[in-house]
């Protein structure tokens, strides 16, 4: 019963300790200027590098309206599949910004490897950033441009955003959760049979 109990307790921190981690810790960051940045009938695609191994638990974006929100990996305009989309209305004001959790799409990054943020479908705007970001430049495509463009290269704005990573588990990690999960339902199903007789 006390095994039982000790080990629902460690469940339940080990829960609470993940929620409080969503976010993960702040990997990059490229804090926001003046810029506004036209989201009707635009695709904007920033390049960001991951500064850390992990898996990305959240992106947050400012900006106006709502927007598709895509993730691959990969370089602009040349990325992957997309690992992640969601549709997403920001709080127009906001200085915290836009928290977008990712954790569902299990995108694991190395350090120094290169994804893209791609917005769409905007209905308003996003906020850019007239410092550029440094690992990676916000590229434009549609609005009656001919072709796809390096914005930063032409305007020297980028995107204002921040990425969060977190650790990916241990395969040790993993297997101590598992036996956990089975050590407490072979002491409930004890304490079930002793009840019985």
């Amino acid at each position: 019963m006390k095994i039982v109990a000790s080990l629902a307790a460690g469940m339940l921190a080990l829960a609470a300790a993940s929620a409080a981690q969503a976010a993960g810790l702040l990997d990059q960051s490229n804090p926001g200027g003046s810029a506004g940045l036209n989201g009707v009938g635009h695709q904007w695609q920033q390049e960001v590098t991951a500064g850390v191994g992990g898996r990305l638990t959240g992106i947050t974006l400012w900006g106006g309206g709502s927007a598709r929100v895509r993730i691959a990996e990969g370089d602009a305009f040349n990325a992957g599949p997309f690992a992640f989309s969601q549709l997403v209305a920001f709080a127009p004001n906001n200085p915290a910004g836009l928290f977008i959790d990712t954790r569902a799409a299990n995108i694991i990054l190395s350090a120094g490897e290169t994804f893209v943020i791609d917005l769409t479908e905007g209905t308003q705007g996003y906020t850019g950033s007239i410092t550029p970001y440094v690992a990676g430049d916000l590229w434009l495509a549609g609005g009656g441009w001919p072709t796809t463009f390096n914005f930063t290269e032409r305007t020297g704005i980028s995107l204002a955003f921040e990425t969060y990573m977190g650790a990916v588990p241990e395969p040790g990690a993993w297997a101590l959760m598992i036996l956990g999960f089975g050590l407490a339902g072979s002491g409930l199903r004890r304490k079930r049979g002793v009840a019985a007789a």
